[in-house]
């Protein structure tokens, strides 16, 4: 059983985390969210960072090439959801008007950075869809990895960048500076390194050093979880407890992300035995992640009203449930049909524009 569960697909993996994301955000007893979020980072960090060196440096405009693909990839399925959003928002009772008293400053201008993806947390700080803020931050490292690439000239390069941004952050972090109040790839970017890393270095990881990470992580949260005084610590959304300067909370997301790396080392190395069957569980890890927010408020409403504890626990049933059918169906029947038609728009663009 445990041997299966550490062979599992990176799109199962990546489907795995997203759902976390779910529960994270419908229940308040659970602390590492943000731990999730980070080994997304990571991912992406080392999957980009591959797609461009393998892929995308045989086009004369690589750079080009690649930013038009990232946009076809991500946007149009954004847009959908985002259009679903903004729907539940306008049809639920009160919800618009909470929407507009937040966008107050500038309406405009924060309908055109929810819809762009860009801006928030420097002008415009409410988010229509709450997950959408690792997005931007994702976006923003899509735009400087092709240069880390090109200034990768040994293997000694991407970890240079890894230790100086990490110290970076370092700093930020400990003066509070305002920076840190921002969705600024730079607060994340050591995470997207730890990815390139593993990329370049060609890291690899046995059976055994991924069961010990999979299970030190597991046991680190239920430990963690099942000390009241360190469970309430942990769940500290004030940041009131401090260690060394930094949020106790926030480190233990850090150390998780950390622990767990050998896991993700050997989960992205797993042989993809059904590839169109892993893509879907990809494309609904990140339907999921996002969908999962204007969900999220229909569910708190529905549970607002609920009459007995029974009742809410239906809901919540329906609400994960939903979460789940409306990503299969929204993946398997938009995204991946465009997905289709980027790769043919990939393969055909290849063969006018390929280096020969």
């Amino acid at each position: 059983m445990l041997k299966k569960i550490v062979n599992i697909s990176p799109g199962t993996f990546r489907l795995i985390l997203a759902l976390t994301v779910v529960v994270f955000h419908a229940v308040s007893f659970i602390s590492f969210g943000h731990a999730v979020v980070y080994m997304f980072f990571v991912l992406s960090g080392y999957w980009i960072f591959k797609m461009y060196s393998e892929k995308y440096l045989k086009f004369n405009d690589s750079y080009w090439v690649y930013l038009r693909s990232r946009f076809l990839r991500l946007y149009p399925v954004y847009w959908v959801i985002l259009f679903f959003t903004l729907s539940c928002y306008i049809i639920l009772p009160g919800v618009w008007e909470v929407v507009l008293e937040n966008s107050k400053d500038s309406v405009i201008s924060n309908f055109v950075s929810n819809f762009f993806v860009v801006g928030n947390g420097i002008k415009n700080k409410y988010w229509f869809i709450l997950p959408a803020w690792s997005l931007a931050v994702e976006l923003q490292f899509y735009i400087i990895a092709p240069i880390l690439v090109w200034l990768q000239k040994s293997k000694k390069t991407l970890f240079t960048f890894f230790i100086i941004s990490s110290l970076v952050v370092v700093i930020l972090v400990y003066f509070k500076a305002k920076v840190t109040g921002y969705d600024s790839v730079l607060l994340y970017l050591p995470y997207f390194l730890l990815g390139g890393l593993v990329y370049f270095w060609d890291l690899k990881v046995n059976y055994k050093w991924a069961k010990i990470a999979l299970l030190l992580v597991v046991s680190l949260i239920v430990v963690s979880h099942f000390f009241t005084d360190f469970r309430m610590i942990l769940l500290d959304k004030e940041e009131r407890y401090i260690f060394l300067g930094y949020s106790v909370s926030e480190v233990f997301n850090c150390v998780l992300t950390v622990v767990i790396l050998p896991f993700i080392i050997y989960n992205i190395r797993q042989p993809v035995k059904d590839f169109k069957k892993d893509s879907l569980l990809s494309s609904m890890s990140f339907v999921v992640y996002l969908l999962h927010w204007p969900l999220l408020q229909i569910y708190s409403l529905a549970v607002q009203t609920a009459a007995s504890g029974g009742i809410k626990i239906i809901y919540a049933f329906l609400y994960f449930t939903g979460c789940i059918g409306f990503s299969y169906l929204l993946s398997k029947y938009v995204d991946m049909e465009l997905e289709d038609k980027r790769r043919v728009w990939m393969k055909k663009f290849m063969q006018k524009r390929a280096i020969i």
